[in-house]
């Protein structure tokens, strides 16, 4: 039976795709009543295994009883065949990457609203009852909801999936995005995730993330050998003065030199949504 079908049976209408990556699809689907759904459909070839399948499941599981005003809810899941349907929260505005990409630049007291609210998620998912690592922050995987408010998606069962395809390659981009021990190798933890916020700061007032003038390989090179990030950010100095210290919190080369999610919601810069210069 098509998982369109299987869909449909259950009372949805498909209204638009979403969003397309190396190994889900998302589309915009519809229930009688109005309320709406982003449901990512995930097609899994002959290679996974019953233990693999498993595992996702259960991930899938855990991330659909999460609950916080900053993480884009997992509702529920229907399995037909050889795909996974995940049921997601609807965010009708898309994803930070979008909005800057059709308007540009955020200018910095948004970003910094934007900043702390990504870390009150930060905060809930690296708290010892939760203890998930993201892996995989960056501005296109921010969604922004109907009042303008952003919440964190796509953590947890990304790198889960990735590991039943051995075709898959890790997406270009987000090479970007990786701390340096991630790129070497090493143990890692949370902090991973701080890193990848300072990149993402980066990324909001420039719409690059640093490094981007490089290729992926050229630019993991030299995260993973310690050489300085470069990035220029636009605007009044004095104004930039506590986003250059929120950065270069984020972006210290050793793990345990990083501040934590908790630590870094009381950075001065996080407090410009307030109108603090």
């Amino acid at each position: 039976m098509a998982s369109n079908d299987v869909l449909s049976r259950q009372g949805l209408t498909i209204v638009k795709q979403l969003g397309r990556g190396s190994f889900a699809s998302v589309f915009l689907y519809e229930e009688q009543n109005g309320k709406k759904h982003a449901i990512k459909t995930v097609l899994f070839t002959p290679i996974a295994s019953v233990e693999e399948f498993d595992k996702v499941i259960r991930e899938v599981d855990l991330l659909s009883k999460l609950s916080h005003e900053r993480i884009v809810s997992y509702t529920r899941h229907i399995v037909t065949d050889n795909r996974l349907h995940i049921f997601l929260e609807y965010m009708e505005r898309g994803s930070v990457k979008e909005r800057i990409e059709a308007t540009g630049p955020l200018d910095v007291v948004t970003c910094s609203v934007y900043t702390r609210q990504m870390l009150d998620g930060l905060t809930y998912l690296h708290g010892d009852d939760i203890h998930i690592v993201h892996r995989d922050i960056k501005a296109g995987n921010v969604l922004l909801d109907g009042d303008g408010n952003v919440k964190l998606a796509d953590f947890g069962i990304s790198k889960e999936l990735q590991e039943l395809r051995s075709d898959l390659r890790t997406e270009a981009g987000t090479y970007y995005w990786m701390a340096p021990e991630v790129i070497r190798a090493e143990e890692y933890g949370r902090k991973v995730d701080i890193w990848s916020l300072g990149c993402t700061v980066v990324e909001m007032l420039t719409e690059k993330p640093p490094l981007h003038q490089y290729t992926p390989q050229q630019a993991i090179l030299k995260v993973g050998r310690g050489e300085p990030l470069e990035y220029q950010l636009p605007g009044d100095a004095g104004e930039l003065a506590a986003v250059r210290s929120f950065l270069e919190k984020t972006f210290q080369k050793q793990y345990s030199d990083r501040p934590t999610a908790v630590e870094l919601s009381h950075d001065p810069f996080v407090a410009l949504q307030s109108g603090q210069f």
